[in-house]
């Protein structure tokens, strides 16, 4: 008998993941224990998040949960199921970009490994042939299609597309090289389990590989990033004998990682016994959920899930790039700051940086001036020793390793301090648990270094320390370690809210070039409409006359 199968539909702040945690909960009142679930989601963090809360309600300790339990992403699921040797598998190591760039013989940055939690547009990132030709290649067999298909749509939109036969060419040393060397990627991991073959002219069925988990219940979390492949995985792990409950909860437009190979599809596709919509949101005031509806009307397969506003009001206001945005940002508020491309995002990074305003990357691994700890901690030592205050030893560490040895020709360190200090381990550490100015002798500190401490000129020595200096004046300690604002790509924003929102228009060739499909034009607007509801406040759309390429909004 096949399970039942529930779904629950939620747009933006409805509130769908916590329905679904809910959904857990009372499943495992039911069975007693949380190892008899399955959960799935897309982020390592979203199946932590669940884990725990399953491990606290019922008493079991996480770290059991995590090894032995099913909360995990598809590509952990598979990846246990099949017994893979951790050494097979190609990642972002070192040691697999270097194995990667020997195999193909070009330069060339990593494997095509999980689906990107930022669309290719086509290529942000790609640097090199390799690259592109990798990245269509997982694309190609996520969708299940073949190579061609996918490259006429990115030489379709970005000249930066490789020739076809060159992109077949360097796929067929890839995977000539993993056959060798017995490696696989990502993509074959699910391949293998989900029964599929991949060539370049497309995908085949083969029996599948692996052993299927027999749990009553399957819960899965933001579907509509699903893709064919994803999906044929999960399909097998419901059709397994004893399965008696599916949830399934999405936003189908909320579905924005098409070229990756997403398809919201493999969502609305599933026969279901149940369905429910969210009535409403619990973020967005009338003004701004407005506008993502009528963002989401120019979309093909628009339908109205009659979803309400929080309460009404909301702020919505428009800005020149080159205008006053960036003096309405405080630090100690909450804002995100969005830009469809990387390349536009780094350019409202400048603004904030030129006007002293910490942020933070909205991705867990972007990086920041202002996310940098290790070269924090350091300058606030600095800035304590300045006070006459003091450091203990695992600061004057830092310290040791950010000041340089001599300045002007006279040392600000004694011979072999910074020698000294990088060898040293916790137990040494230890020992200095205050060093005051007075002290700096016996730590390896010269009279130049006190007086440049002292004057405050250590600032001009240090990376990085002027501006942190001044901006721990201006907004406070707290708000310059712990920004309220964030920076990203929409991509890396899906989930994330603020009440401030700041919205870039501008838009490169390639991405408007990719809008013109129909396939392109309705991920565009479901694009529109995530980055306009992630306000809870106010939305603030920058613009700039000049360009050719922008996002038009019924503002």
């Amino acid at each position: 008998m096949p399970p039942l199968i529930a779904q629950y539909i939620g747009g933006a702040g409805t509130g769908k993941t916590r329905l679904l945690v809910e959904t857990m909960e009372k499943v495992v009142e039911k069975l007693h224990d949380p190892h008899l679930i399955g959960y799935v989601s897309f982020t390592r963090a979203a199946c932590d998040e669940a884990a725990a809360r399953a491990a606290d309600r019922f008493n079991v300790p996480l770290s059991e949960l995590r090894n032995t339990g099913w909360f995990k992403t598809l590509h952990g699921i598979t990846y246990r199921c099949l017994g893979v040797n951790g050494d097979q598998l190609l990642t972002d190591r070192a040691a697999d970009r270097k194995w990667l760039q020997e195999a193909l013989q070009i330069d060339v940055q990593g494997a095509a490994d999980e689906m990107d939690s930022e669309r290719l547009d086509v290529f942000d990132g790609a640097q090199s042939d390799a690259d592109r030709a990798l990245a269509m290649w997982a694309a190609a067999r996520n969708r299940l299609e073949g190579l061609r298909p996918v490259w006429e749509a990115a030489d379709e939109c970005d000249d930066r597309t490789p020739p076809y036969d060159d992109c077949a060419a360097i796929i067929d040393r890839y995977e000539q090289a993993k056959r060798l060397d017995d490696r696989m990627d990502f993509v074959d991991l699910l391949g293998m389990f989900g029964g599929w073959r991949f060539h370049t002219d497309g995908a085949q069925r083969v029996s599948p590989i692996g052993d299927v988990p027999a749990l009553p219940v399957w819960i899965h979390d933001e579907m509509q990033d699903s893709s064919k492949l994803l999906d044929s995985c999960f399909r097998r792990l419901i059709d397994a004998p004893g399965v008696q409950w599916v949830y399934l909860a999405a936003d189908p437009f909320q579905s924005i990682f098409g070229w990756s190979g997403a398809d919201h599809r493999c969502f609305s596709d599933y026969p279901t016994a149940k369905r429910r919509v969210m009535p409403k949101s619990w973020r967005c005031p009338a003004e701004i959920l407005n506008l993502g509806e009528d963002v989401l009307r120019n979309c093909s397969d628009y339908w109205d899930r009659g979803i309400e506003p929080v309460g009404p009001g909301g702020e919505i206001d428009e800005e020149s790039f080159g205008g006053g945005w960036v003096d309405d940002i405080d630090p100690r508020e909450s804002w995100l700051l969005l830009a469809r491309t990387n390349y536009q995002a780094a350019r409202m990074a400048r603004r904030l940086d030129e006007a002293g305003i910490p942020w933070h990357p909205t991705k867990k691994d972007g990086g920041s001036k202002w996310k940098a700890p290790a070269r924090a901690t350091a300058i606030k030592a600095l800035m304590n020793l300045e006070k006459g205050a003091w450091c203990d030893g695992y600061e004057w560490q830092g310290v040791v390793e950010r000041l340089p040895a001599k300045l002007d020709g006279e040392e600000l360190l004694t011979r072999g301090t910074k020698s000294q200090w990088a060898q040293y381990g916790e137990t040494d550490l230890k020992q200095w648990t205050w060093i005051q100015p007075a002290d700096l002798a016996q730590v390896g500190g010269t009279q130049k270094l006190l007086d440049l401490i002292a004057s405050g000129h250590w600032r001009e020595v240090v990376d990085g320390a002027s501006d942190y200096a001044e901006a721990v004046e201006h907004w406070g300690q707290e708000a310059v370690d712990s920004p309220g604002v964030r920076l990203g790509t929409v991509h890396s924003a899906k989930g994330l809210e603020a009440d401030n929102v700041v919205v870039l228009t501008t838009l490169s060739k390639p991405v408007a070039a990719a809008a013109q499909s129909d396939e392109g034009a309705d991920e565009n607007h479901r694009l529109k409409y995530v980055a306009v509801t992630r306000a809870k406040q106010r939305l603030i759309f920058v613009k700039e006359q000049k360009t050719r390429y922008r996002w038009k909004l019924p503002v």
